[in-house]
């Protein structure tokens, strides 16, 4: 998540306790210990609190925070640890982007599948995307763009961002199914998007529909969500 600062200077968090919330639902998912919410929300409170200075004030920057939690055991096994560290890191940084992104469709590597920790945030769904990444990189690609795992013909999700469609007069998204991050940049732009009466569908999207929209002209505008998904012009 990011912290920024008001008009007045004052730093403030954006839905912390929504971000307390998937963190626990990801910790579930690896058999890691769930982390009391409310003490969650208050050490980002504290922290940001304490690091303030460190926020930057340039359009597009923020201070990026990222809570973390790894195994602590003294024990090389194959099994859920007894003991973990929960840690939480801040860093100034700015817009993630320097120009429009270029994805790359993919069509050999998957990022994940239903029933596996696609929709949890977790290393190692990081682990499995850097060489398809750094591959898409070379062909001169910002990002992939992730299709399902059995077919090829649903699109996912991108590298570091949910992705939206405005096709003729709806936006379309990928329907989170259980290999797709529920990103809360996501979920905000859903209910603004609804609250001012657009129509939204969340569904499976396949790419034969995206680029049929795109050569008969009614694919408008594809967009990222995230917290890093921040292109500023």
């Amino acid at each position: 998540m990011k912290a920024s600062k008001s008009v007045d200077g004052q730093p403030f968090l954006f839905r912390p306790e929504v971000h307390a919330r998937r963190l626990n639902n990801s910790a579930r998912r690896i058999c890691m210990p769930e982390f009391p919410e409310d003490l969650f929300v208050e050490a980002l409170h504290q922290l940001v609190s304490l690091d303030r200075d460190w926020i930057p004030t340039n359009e597009g920057s923020a201070l990026y925070i990222r809570p973390f939690m790894f195994a602590t055991d003294e024990f090389i096994g194959v099994r859920p640890s007894a003991s973990y560290k929960m840690i939480i890191f801040t860093c100034p940084v700015g817009p993630y982007y320097p120009k429009p992104v270029r994805l790359w469709v993919e069509q050999k590597y998957v990022r994940a599948v239903n029933g596996g920790t696609g929709e949890a945030k977790a290393a190692g769904n990081y682990a499995g995307a850097l060489y398809p990444a750094k591959l898409a990189q070379e062909r001169g690609f910002d990002q992939v763009m992730w299709m399902d795992a059995h077919d090829f013909k649903f699109v996912q999700e991108v590298g570091t961002m949910n992705i939206f469609f405005v096709i003729g007069d709806k936006i379309l998204t990928p329907a989170t199914d259980g290999s797709i991050l529920k990103g809360i940049t996501r979920d905000c732009i859903l209910t603004i998007l609804r609250d001012k009466g657009y129509d939204v569908e969340e569904r499976p999207i396949t790419i034969d529909e995206v680029v049929a929209a795109y050569q008969s002209g009614q694919l408008k505008e594809a967009f990222g969500a995230g917290t890093a998904a921040l292109y500023r012009t």
